[in-house]
């Protein structure tokens, strides 16, 4: 199985080790009248590696994030494991990820169709901007999605030396 991005090991499960989807990289394209847009071809490609014909769609509930979230939903059934005491309060308040959450499927031509709501929300309306956030993506309003790439790209870039980012033990040496 060869996939973009794919050579660092993903979550063991039952004793053996499955890749996870890491998404990469800025994309954007028209959406129609409506409200279908093409996901882009290597983000459907790890999808589909995980075995998934659609994605899981949310608006973020990061400040300073005006975008839809997007996840595989390997990943949402991730966020639904890790809850570990449900009905206490933080349970039922992580539980609210859920209500949020939408299950879009791919068309015959790699569109889905974004939900009006989540369109409003954020103010997608005649082009859509794709952006790779590892285990998950971004689909902004291509103005907001430009400017919060440049800002995480000067964040990055400022804080460098502190990110514990390391690539020993993923087979690409040490």
């Amino acid at each position: 199985m060869a996939l973009a991005g794919a050579g660092m090991p993903g979550d063991q499960a039952s004793g053996e080790w499955h890749l996870a989807a890491t998404f990469m990289g800025a994309f954007t394209n028209r959406v129609d009248r409506k409200g279908r847009v093409s996901v882009p071809a290597p983000f459907r490609a790890q999808i589909a590696a995980q075995g998934h014909q659609g994605i899981v769609a949310m608006r973020s509930i990061r400040d300073g994030v005006d975008a839809i979230e997007a996840f595989d939903a390997d990943a949402m059934a991730k966020l639904a494991s890790s809850l570990t005491e449900p009905f206490a309060p933080a349970g039922d308040m992580a539980g609210g990820l859920f209500t949020e959450a939408v299950e879009v499927p791919f068309d015959g031509e790699g569109r889905i169709v974004l939900p009006e709501a989540l369109r409003a929300f954020a103010a997608i309306d005649e082009e859509a901007m794709f952006l790779g956030r590892g285990p998950y993506f971004h689909i902004w309003a291509p103005a907001a999605g430009t400017a919060y790439r440049e800002q995480m790209f000067r964040q990055l870039r400022a804080e460098r030396a502190r990110l514990a980012l390391s690539l020993k033990g993923s087979g690409h040496g040490a």
